[in-house]
């Protein structure tokens, strides 16, 4: 069954905790060190908690589905940060190498239409470390979510 109703902080964090669930079961399943699948489950997770966060600081859906957010991490990023993202989430450098690094080949959409078989080179983050980032954001943001929701 289908049910329409609001989008909320929870109900994006909801979807970023699937899609990262999904992805730690590609990356443990592949025995692969290199998963366009994995990578871009947890770049849509990535995506999807800190909207869920900015949703929750009163930014719009309608504004963070366009530019300058859309689906540009570092963008996203930025504006969480600025937003006091660290009062919820704790993030390393090597988070924000891992998200910066994520973005690269995300944004460009290269994790699903991906030109490697060509031989181009792409530049990703290992799969533990973005595996890691994307579950430390939604542990991270799950109260938080659920509260302003």
């Amino acid at each position: 069954m289908v049910t329409k109703g609001k989008t909320t902080p929870f109900s994006l964090w909801m979807y970023a905790k699937e899609f990262a669930d999904a992805g730690k079961i590609v990356r443990t399943n592949i025995g692969s060190t290199v998963s366009m699948p994995a990578l871009f489950l947890f770049g849509q997770s990535t995506e999807l908690s800190l909207k869920a966060f900015l949703l929750g600081r009163g930014i719009s859906l309608d504004d963070l589905k366009n530019k300058p957010y859309g689906h540009n991490l570092k963008e996203l990023l930025k504006e969480a940060r600025r937003r006091r993202l660290g009062l919820e989430v704790k993030l390393k450098p090597v988070d924000l190498g891992v998200i910066g690094l994520l973005n690269y080949e995300y944004l460009p959409r290269r994790y699903q239409y991906s030109q490697k078989e060509k031989g181009d080179t792409m530049y990703v983050p290992t799969l533990e470390l973005a595996e890691a980032t994307a579950f430390k954001l939604v542990r991270g943001l799950y109260l938080y979510c659920g509260k302003h929701s």
